[in-house]
């Protein structure tokens, strides 16, 4: 199931799209600058999205529970993505944070189970709690000079980490 929205249209309102358990595929037109809460999640036969350059703002739990999402690109235009935004995306494999984001939000990647690596921008300054728990695949990470915080249990339960360099920068 594909859609097209109108150009009147310039936010997917939050649970938009929420338990479309058939769409498999999503077109964003250009002109959406905004992503609801719960817009997609629960979409579990989705599996690759492209945001487009005009969007500003992913809402929280956005892509939440959709299982079968190995691959999301995020444009440098994306400021502020919520927490548990990608939260329960088992298939998760690669995902690219954009230099535009400074916080990496409470439960963001929590149960992303085949995410193996991520590159933290330089313009990360916080990294919340439980961000990436149970990353059961994440190997590494190197975390910029830019982080001054680390919340408690940032990493929790991340059994395959084998590097972590942590900077002087974080308190």
């Amino acid at each position: 199931l594909s859609f097209l929205l109108s150009r009147k249209d310039i936010e997917i309102i939050p649970y938009a799209f929420e338990n479309c358990l058939k769409m498999d595929n999503i077109t964003l037109p250009s002109f959406i600058s905004y992503i609801g809460d719960f817009a997609f999640s629960k979409c579990s036969k989705l599996t690759k999205i492209n945001i487009p350059p005009s969007v500003t703002v992913i809402g929280d739990n956005a892509f939440g529970m959709c299982n079968n999402l190995t691959e999301i690109t995020i444009p440098a235009s994306v400021s502020k993505i919520g927490k548990k935004a990608f939260s329960n995306c088992s298939s998760l494999a690669e995902i690219t944070i954009p230099a535009s984001i400074t916080v990496i939000e409470e439960y963001m990647f929590l149960n992303c189970f085949k995410l193996v690596t991520i590159d933290i921008p330089a313009s990360i300054t916080r990294i919340k709690k439980n961000a990436f728990d149970k990353c059961t695949s994440l190997k590494s990470i190197k975390i910029p000079s830019s982080v001054t915080d680390i919340e408690c249990d940032a990493f929790s339960n991340c059994n395959s980490l084998l590097e972590f360099d942590i900077p002087t920068s974080v308190t």
